[in-house]
């Protein structure tokens, strides 16, 4: 019997993408399975947006763990989590802290390469090469095959969508392949012939994030995504709906019992 991490894995398909719609609690995750979604994903912003931190592994990691053992518990299938930037800035500590959120029962993870100290700027690759190293170690170590989704952040650091910076995305990818990555994530990559020489030009699965007016599943299924997910929009879109019915609740009291 397959283990819920090789499921996982399979479910990566070019040209039939693993969509993935983020959830931030057991709530959200258990509506997800509820509705035949194969498995499910954290969103970091939404974490931390539910447990009043804003993003940026501002969310202490025992609170975070708490959240991934609660979801974890709540279905039965698997779990990814969105792991900003490892929750360490040196290797060992990222291997530390990918021991514990395994242990809590995460199948896999997102590593991004856009956060160090606190600040939001591009490390050097071979540091995240290190991370992803002590990362796939420490699930080595307890003989889970751990989905390490590689992320690249330079599109959206950049605020642009380039030849050059798909090229850096490329060298990345095919670095943090070889360091133990199992997939590349390109958030704010939107543009479709980019996201296809993207996807032509590396070996690993390719996660991209829907955007407000970007490609549409179908189109990045044409492109040769394996994975798409929804980042914080889900949670955004709930947050929304809430306000509203609070606002319309202090006017009109059948707000609630629609």
């Amino acid at each position: 019997m397959k283990s819920l991490a090789e499921r996982f894995a399979q479910l990566h398909q070019r040209s039939n993408p693993l969509v993935l719609v983020n959830v931030w609690d057991a709530w959200s995750a258990g509506v997800c399975e509820a509705a035949g979604h194969q498995a499910v994903a954290t969103s970091s912003f939404s974490v931390a947006e539910s447990l009043g931190f804003k993003d940026g592994q501002n969310v202490p990691l025992e609170l975070l763990l708490a959240a991934v053992e609660t979801i974890s518990r709540s279905v039965s299938v698997p779990v990814t989590v969105d792991f900003e930037a490892g929750f360490g800035d040196t290797p060992q500590q990222v291997g530390d802290a990918v021991a514990r959120v395994i242990e809590a029962g995460a199948i896999g993870i997102n590593i991004e390469d856009g956060l160090s100290r606190g600040e939001r700027v591009l490390v050097n690759a071979q540091q995240h090469c290190e991370k992803i190293a002590q990362a796939r170690a420490a699930a080595s170590r307890r003989d889970v095959p751990l989905f390490i989704n590689a992320r690249f952040d330079g599109v959206l650091l950049e605020k642009k969508q380039t030849d050059a910076l798909v090229d850096e995305a490329i060298r990345r990818g095919k670095l943090y392949q070889t360091a133990g990555a199992s997939g590349l994530f390109v958030p704010g990559l939107t543009q479709l012939p980019l996201i296809e020489r993207l996807g032509r030009s590396i070996d690993l699965p390719l996660n991209i994030m829907m955007m407000p007016d970007g490609p549409s599943v179908a189109e990045l299924a044409s492109a040769g995504v394996s994975r798409v997910s929804l980042g914080p929009w889900p949670f955004e879109y709930v947050r929304r709906v809430f306000r509203r019915a609070v606002g319309e609740f202090a006017n009109q009291s059948a707000a609630f019992f629609a």
